[in-house]
């Protein structure tokens, strides 16, 4: 698993190198999908922390946090976190902290792979468009939308038995279209 923020910065990159723009919202739904394909092909979460369940659909907190200064606007720089780095050599000092750039691995060709589909199967889609897909019928956001009130409740959330369910759900409707 990885920091959904490495995720997200790896959908930043594959942007920047195809010199296309991409917006938060938009960034949140190819992040949440990733995770939906990781959860369907290989039964493992992709990243490290819940989806909740709010009124543009699924949210992942950390990418939120990290990008909504950009509102509607283009994403132009990577995400950060701050880690903790070293231990306490004393009671009275506390460990130290730095700010990184998560990346993943450049060696994991499963999750470079991961991202380039989810790129090409939504990566032309608009924020709008990808928002919808999260609300459509069968969605997990859908089936619970009674429990979390439409996304009233913020903290509502979504299975990782739900969000594979729906996924592997929507890759035998997509296998169905081609065959």
């Amino acid at each position: 698993m990885y920091p959904a923020v490495a995720i997200a910065n790896a959908f930043l990159e594959t942007a920047q190198q195809k010199q296309e723009d991409i917006s938060p919202m938009k960034l949140q739904k190819l992040v949440y999908f990733a995770h939906a394909l990781s959860l369907a092909v290989y039964h493992r979460p992709l990243i490290d922390e819940p989806v909740y369940a709010w009124k543009f659909g699924p949210v992942i907190k950390s990418v939120y946090n990290e990008f909504r200064a950009y509102g509607y606007q283009p994403i132009h720089s990577l995400g950060t976190l701050i880690r903790k780095i070293g231990l306490a050599r004393t009671s009275d000092e506390g460990p130290g902290f730095e700010v990184c750039i998560p990346k993943i691995n450049p060696h994991d060709h499963n999750v470079r792979n991961l991202i380039d589909q989810i790129w090409e199967l939504y990566g032309g889609l608009s924020a709008h468009t990808l928002s919808n897909l999260t609300h459509k019928p069968g969605s997990p956001w859908e089936i619970t939308r009674n429990e979390h009130q439409n996304g009233e409740i913020p903290d509502y959330e979504l299975s990782l038995e739900l969000i594979e369910t729906s996924m592997m759900k929507e890759l035998g409707l997509m296998q169905e279209e081609i065959a």
